[in-house]
């Protein structure tokens, strides 16, 4: 596996996260941040940012790596917004935790939810994912 498909799998395990809590009827949104404005950001949407090179891991045995990611969450700020954070925040850790049923070589994820922040009427809710894996 390499760093391209860890961060597929992370962005893929961060949507289903909700579609399975909801049955499809609400998702998250995985876009590219370079080119987009936040205040055109669709309800829910989320980027991943490499916060650094994947670090070698020393294992004797093979190529091992750990990679971070900030993962934040946009949403447009509303009334009940808090209850939906929280519950997206849950989903999201709950989720990530389970990233090695994706693949033999992803070993394993973990998610801390921050505190969210309001900015430009949005609110955004900063995740720091961690993400150890095999390297082909």
């Amino acid at each position: 596996m390499n760093a391209e498909q860890v961060r597929a799998a992370v962005a893929a395990q961060v949507e289903a996260s909700i579609v399975s809590r909801n049955q499809g009827r609400d998702r998250l949104r995985h876009v590219e941040m370079s080119q987009r404005d936040t205040q055109m950001l669709p309800e829910r949407a989320f980027k991943l940012s490499l916060l650094g090179p994947p670090q070698r891991l020393d294992y004797s045995q093979c190529v091992a790596y750990r990679v971070e990611y900030d993962c934040e969450v946009f949403y447009t700020a509303a009334a009940g917004i808090q209850d939906r954070i929280a519950d997206d925040a849950q989903a999201i850790t709950k989720s990530v935790y389970s990233i090695h049923t994706q693949s033999a070589d992803l070993w394993s994820g973990d998610a801390v939810a921050q505190s969210p922040t309001e900015l430009d009427g949005n609110v955004i809710l900063p995740v720091s994912i961690v993400v150890k894996y095999r390297s082909n």
